[in-house]
């Protein structure tokens, strides 16, 4: 991810939101974030929103559904080791989908 982006706007007091943060739901089907996901008894998307949460953005999901809504919130009993954040990183920058 582009760590640059959300700290020099954390310096002006400007918060980063991911507005539709799972790229219409290709992230759900990601083996990075399901590979890490299954580590911690998570789903892909789960990893996908932690990664986000824990580089202090701000996250907005689409999702209408019920049970998707409640699992989107399910983030916050885990927290995804420094090794973990660094593949993540790696990794986001070949997916088109995450922009921060």
């Amino acid at each position: 991810g582009n760590d640059t982006v959300v700290a020099d706007n954390a310096a002006y007091g400007i918060v980063v939101q991911a507005y539709s943060p799972l790229g219409d739901g290709q992230l759900a089907h990601d083996e990075t974030c399901g590979s890490i996901g299954r580590k911690h008894g998570k789903s892909a998307v789960q990893v996908a929103l932690r990664w986000i949460v824990q580089r202090n953005v701000t996250i907005a999901t689409q999702s209408t559904n019920p049970q998707h809504m409640a699992d989107d919130l399910d983030i916050f009993d885990f927290r995804l080791a420094d090794e973990e954040m660094a593949l993540l990183n790696a990794h986001s920058q070949a997916l088109s989908t995450l922009v921060v």
